[in-house]
This record gives structure tokens, sequence and C-alpha cells, in this order.
């Protein structure tokens, strides 16, 4: 979490984007779409990035060809 002096100088627009960077990791970008107002799921899908430790996962679900 950032030091407490960081949110004297916070907008509202940092507080949303800092929001919106950590609702994504918890549920699916269409509810954060609609949560944020956003008409096309393009503009939400700025906060959609890949953890490095959810891509590691990822590969070692691949099936490993012989």
């Amino acid at each position: 979490a950032p030091p407490a002096a960081e949110f004297t100088r916070a907008s509202t627009h940092w507080l949303r984007h800092t929001f919106a960077n950590e609702a994504i990791k918890q549920m699916q970008p269409q509810v954060l779409q609609s949560l944020l107002g956003h008409s096309d799921l393009r503009v939400t899908s700025v906060y959609v990035k890949a953890q490095a430790a959810d891509l590691v996962r990822g590969m070692r679900a691949l099936p490993r060809k012989r």
C-alpha cells in the first residue's frame, strides 16, 4: 500500500485507476466494465495484465508433448 501521504495528493482519477487495477484481479473483465461504466470492453482491457505467477501456472498447465 502507498504511504498515507500519497493519499492526500490523490485525485479521483488515481483512486479509480487504483481500484480498477486491484479489482480486475478478482473479477471478470465484463463485471469491471459495468462497474466502471465503460461502453466498450476494449477500454476496460487496459487493466487486464497477466501476473508473472499466472503466466508460469498457465505454461505448466499445458500438456507436454513427447
